[in-house]
């Protein structure tokens, strides 16, 4: 008997001890975000790059994920005209971005990144009170113009500022505070509809000009990298003969071609379920919620015993599956579920672009390279813009809702097995 009483006390105390030690484990997975953002205040130029992708994605995310039901529902626009306009600015931005890199590799980082984040913040200003088409498509050129000015010069400067070793973890809390943003956006443009379509144009706007005070204060006006005669030529003479970084480029645009059906179909399917403009809003705080709670946590566990490559491959796969039976969804329940599969699928793979982008860019031209990277975003975003919203309305006229999402699908698969077939003929493509 005495002995059985002091089996149980033994069980007991052994079972509050593991109880304990979870809550602790679960508790500082909840800080660890926290306590690696705190680690960079040491080191301020790459605490305030953190604060200001922050700040972007909010302004970003407020405004042009209501783009697409906006201009169809309210002002009548089809879709595959508002699809064309989101394609010229993907197209504008990541196709000009290499300019951009350029420009800042020659004249530093400040003066380009500034001027550029002022024009996106005009292009939203007019986007909010748009009601012509002219407005509508300067309006998204001008978001486009700005983008290419301040992104490449952005990225390159994080490439620059940032050691091989620490990349990982440093583009892994980027994606994570950007993920926080994401969500805090949508709700801000859920409450400002309240009061009108021009509101959030505005606060969107307001993101970015709060950004040139942010550049000003604390970036350096530092040329990411320059060569030693500061001539551009022979750097774009070096990326032209980069055969390896240049099929890279192009796979990654079937990958944006899928990625982007996030700002044209998926919005346009949720509100055709919900007959709610807002629900654009609510699918993306989802999966902006979704990307908070997993992407830390889940992708670092899967850095530990996978390769960034195969984070990539797999990440499309998953993110292919979701956007094809997202087109089954029968109500907004089904549709969220396959969101969530989508955004798996997108936060596995979309720090391991970065990654794989900093180790294959050449050190002497990390603004250039950088900057012809977001060409795949620019020609692939922007070919699934316009032929996302085509296809949309191609499937709706002819009764085949299933259309567009079976040639998403083909697309993600496609690259996938590109992909695949890519990191095997070339192994040092392959980050460490």
């Amino acid at each position: 008997m005495r002995r059985a009483r002091a089996l149980r006390r033994i069980r007991y105390n052994g079972a509050t001890f593991l109880s304990f030690s979870a809550m602790n484990s679960r508790f500082t997975a909840i800080v660890a975000p926290l306590r690696d953002l705190l680690r960079y205040r040491d080191r301020p130029e790459l605490f305030a790059l953190l604060i200001y992708q922050a700040i972007t994605t909010t302004g970003f995310t407020l405004l042009m994920p209501l783009v697409s039901v906006h201009f169809v529902a309210d002002v009548g626009m089809a879709a595959a005209t508002v699809g064309m306009a989101l394609a010229l600015r993907q197209i504008s931005q990541q196709g000009l971005t290499f300019i951009g890199g350029m420009l800042a590799d020659r004249y530093g980082l400040k003066p380009v990144l500034c001027t550029g984040l002022i024009i996106r913040a005009v292009g939203f200003f007019m986007l909010g009170y748009a009601t012509a088409m002219p407005t509508f498509f300067t309006a998204l050129l001008l978001t486009g113009l700005g983008g290419a000015l301040f992104d490449a010069p952005f990225q390159a400067a994080t490439v620059a500022m940032t050691q091989p070793q620490e990349r990982r973890e440093f583009y892994l809390l980027a994606n994570y505070l950007s993920g926080i943003a994401a969500t805090i956006g949508p709700l801000l443009a859920i409450a400002l509809l309240l009061i009108d379509f021009s509101a959030v144009g505005v606060a969107a706007g307001l993101c970015f000009l709060t950004n040139v005070f942010v550049a000003l204060r604390y970036f350096p006006n530092t040329r990411p990298s320059t060569s030693s005669d500061g001539d551009d030529t022979p750097q774009l003479r070096r990326l032209l003969r980069d055969r390896i970084y240049l099929r890279f480029v192009a796979i990654m645009c079937g990958y944006w071609f899928v990625v982007m059906q996030v700002n044209i179909s998926f919005p346009l399917l949720a509100e055709s379920l919900t007959g709610s403009q807002s629900s654009a809003g609510w699918f993306y705080t989802f999966s902006s919620v979704l990307t908070l709670i997993l992407q830390y946590f889940l992708v670092r566990r899967l850095q530990r015993h996978f390769a960034s490559h195969q984070l990539l491959i797999t990440g499309t796969l998953i993110m292919t599956c979701g956007t094809f039976f997202l087109g089954t969804s029968s109500n907004f329940a089904f549709f969220l579920l396959w969101v969530a599969c989508y955004t798996c699928g997108y936060l596995i793979s979309r720090p391991m672009i970065d990654i794989l982008v900093a180790h294959l860019a050449h050190p002497r031209a990390l603004g250039l390279y950088v900057g012809i990277s977001n060409i795949s975003i620019g020609l692939g975003g922007g070919l699934g813009n316009f032929l996302g919203g085509w296809l949309y309305d191609l499937g709706k006229t002819y009764h085949l809702p299933l259309l567009p999402w079976s040639v998403f699908a083909a697309v993600g698969l496609f690259t996938a097995w590109q992909l695949a077939l890519y990191f095997r003929r070339h192994p040092q493509a392959v980050a460490q």
